[in-house]
């Protein structure tokens, strides 16, 4: 899969902190979308990152950057009064930082489609993460000032989510699968 890297990434050492086919093949998946897609501040980023390959540490944060500014996938809960979609990390980091969560660190999952974070914006505030499992989607995390799993925050949004099929964690129908 190096071979499919721009050659600014085709190093040994870019080889050895992935490790993995797996993980190199993600990389290259990712390289090759940024070409395709569209984000704000581009012509400056992605040039960077190419720049930043001698060093991992730069790498990390140049992705950091590109992530924040990446668009996400559809959201699969339209937006209402209590609830609004974060359509990129720029605004999920802008949350986390009104929210004092760290939601914005799944960004990687997020831009992949397998979780999506929305704002709650009732009394308390926070935010929610919803999260694929069995192709259907859950309630991963909430977050927010004062919540743990148990504050009842928790109920009130799986109320107000239940119409849409989402649920808290897995039902029946998901554990018995296992079996």
């Amino acid at each position: 899969p190096m071979l499919d890297l721009p050659a600014a990434f085709q190093t040994p050492g870019i080889a050895a902190v992935m490790g993995t086919r797996e993980l190199m093949e993600r990389f290259v998946a990712l390289i090759d979308r940024l070409h395709k897609e569209d984000f704000p501040e581009k012509d400056e980023l992605f040039p960077a990152l190419e720049k930043a390959a001698s060093r991992w540490d730069h790498v990390t944060q140049a992705l950091r950057e590109i992530y924040l500014r990446l668009p996400l996938p559809p959201q699969v809960i339209p937006d209402d009064a209590l609830f609004r979609y974060l359509p990129d990390g720029l605004a999920v980091l802008q949350a986390d930082r009104v929210h004092g969560t760290a939601f914005h660190r799944d960004m990687p999952m997020m831009s992949r489609g397998r979780y999506q974070c929305y704002e709650w914006r009732s009394d308390p505030g926070a935010l929610v993460m919803l999260g694929q499992y069995r192709k259907r989607w859950v309630i991963v995390s909430v977050g927010g000032a004062g919540i743990d799993e148990n504050h009842p925050i928790w109920s009130t949004i799986a109320d107000h989510l239940r119409p849409h099929g989402i649920g808290i964690g897995p039902e029946l129908a998901d554990l018995l699968e296992l079996f």
